[in-house]
């Protein structure tokens, strides 16, 4: 509480009554945990949700969220989903006009994948590969690409990208792909075939798109050990 600033606040949901640096009054610190995102005063330029409660935002309250009291001005110019629990997936549609990678899954991925292999050397010289991969999975041309050809929701497109990746990588896990001597002494087999299976999945999905059939995916492996393409490029 000490490190807020003048025009900041802080609300238990145990408190009752309680005045914000604005003049407005809380009475009941639950409720305005539960529906502080709907409060119609509220306006930025950025919103950003990190955390909160599932679901919290529906068809049901949508409009309500977007808008001011008049039910024109919009309350916040950008919204970025910190986290994919907040929005129901109608209401996620409903406020579509772009997605954006903002890349947290894939940092907290390599820091679970480095925590096991425990060699300071090792993860300082794999920070670089990070940075790189945080780029090439926000890049968008997939998604656009996917959107050109069908017309759906930017929001739809994610889920089923989402959906082969991991139809994908579970089937690579099974295969003979995940064998290499060198990482096998370093993880053990489950991180091995998890981590080299979700790679080789994303890549393809994210370079031929929803529409490629499957068997095509030996060949794009086989340029890969070939060396005609590389993981972490970001043109397919």
């Amino acid at each position: 509480m000490s490190k807020l600033p003048p025009e900041g606040h802080a609300v238990l949901v145990s408190q009752k009554d309680v005045t914000l640096p604005i003049g407005e009054v809380v009475g009941n610190g639950t409720q305005f945990r539960n529906f502080y995102h709907l409060c119609p005063s509220v306006t930025e330029d950025f919103l950003v949700l990190s955390g909160g409660r599932s679901s919290a935002l529906s068809l049901n309250t949508v409009e309500q969220f977007m808008y001011r009291e008049d039910g024109r001005t919009l309350r916040f110019k950008y919204v970025v989903e910190g986290v994919s629990l907040f929005f129901t997936q109608d209401a996620r549609q409903r406020l579509e006009d772009a997605s954006v990678n903002k890349g947290g899954v894939t940092l907290s991925s390599p820091e679970v994948y480095e925590s096991t292999v425990r060699r300071p050397a090792f993860y300082a010289d794999n920070i670089s590969e990070v940075q790189k991969r945080i780029d090439l999975n926000a890049q968008f041309k997939c998604i656009w690409r996917e959107h050109e050809r069908t017309g759906n929701f930017y929001s739809v497109l994610t889920n089923q990208l989402s959906e082969r990746i991991t139809d994908l990588s579970a089937k690579v896990q099974h295969s003979g792909l995940t064998t290499k001597e060198e990482l096998l002494k370093r993880l053990r087999g489950s991180y091995t075939r998890a981590f080299i299976a979700s790679q080789l999945a994303s890549r393809f999905i994210y370079c031929v798109g929803l529409g490629a059939p499957e068997f095509s995916f030996s060949e794009f492996v086989e340029e890969l050990v070939g060396g005609k393409k590389e993981v972490l490029r970001t043109e397919c």
